[in-house]
C-alpha cells in the first residue's frame, strides 16, 4: 500500500473528526460512512478501530471483529480499545 500524501492524510483526519462528532450523538450510521471515507485517503488502526466501535454500539458483531482482526497488526503499538473492547465483540460474533 502507497504512502499517503499530506493532503490524504488531513482530508481523512478531518472525516474522522466528523465521524467522531456524529459517533459521540449517537448517529453510528454516520459515523460509519465518515470513517470509511477516512479509511479510503489513510487507511490506518485508528480509524478502524473507531469504526469497529461504531459497529459494536449497532451490535454488528461480526463487523466490529473484521474491523478490529484489520487494525491489530497495522499498528505497532494497540491500544488498550483495540485489545480489549473489540475483541470483547469478536467473542459475540457468531461466525469466529
Amino acid at each position: 500500500m502507497a504512502t499517503p500524501s499530506a493532503e490524504s492524510i488531513q482530508k481523512a483526519e478531518e472525516l474522522k473528526v466528523k465521524g467522531n462528532d456524529e459517533f459521540k450523538v449517537g448517529n453510528y450510521d454516520k459515523a460509519i460512512d465518515f470513517y470509511t471515507q477516512a479509511l479510503q485517503e489513510n487507511y490506518n488502526a485508528v480509524i478502524l478501530a473507531n469504526r469497529s466501535l461504531a459497529y459494536i454500539k449497532q451490535e454488528k458483531w461480526a463487523l466490529a471483529c473484521k474491523s478490529n482482526i484489520i487494525a491489530r497488526p497495522s499498528h505497532p503499538h494497540p491500544s488498550p480499545f483495540q485489545t480489549s473492547t473489540p475483541t470483547r465483540a469478536c467473542a459475540r460474533c457468531p461466525t469466529t
